[in-house]
């Protein structure tokens, strides 16, 4: 998982599948979210990037609200949002229709 730089924003329309997780220092929800996205993210060719505290206007433009909070990006819209600590397997499951649904867009 890459630390979120404020020339990626940018980058977002040319991938595919990007997920940001918004977290702050603080919160030990925010560290599980972490530890549960860097082991899934092995598994998935999704660009994950965790945003820090400190980027508002960046949480603002996805409307984030609470922390930890994930948005899913397909080439720069978002295709869905997490909001709170939800179990792996859920997330595994959310990742799993969106690269199905992914594909089968390029497939077309």
């Amino acid at each position: 998982m890459r630390n979120y730089k404020p020339d990626m924003e940018k980058k977002f329309k040319d991938e595919q599948i990007t997920v940001l997780l918004f977290v702050s220092s603080h919160c030990p929800y925010c560290h599980q979210a972490r530890a549960i996205l860097e082991d899934l993210s092995i598994g998935y060719p999704f660009k994950f990037i965790l945003v820090p505290e400190g980027y508002d206007s960046l949480a603002r433009k996805y409307k984030v609200m609470s922390v930890p909070t994930i948005i899913i990006l397909h080439y720069g819209k978002v295709v869905g949002d997490i909001v709170g600590l939800i179990p792996k397997f859920k997330l595994k499951e959310a990742f799993d229709k969106i690269l199905e649904k992914s594909l089968k867009e390029k497939e077309v």
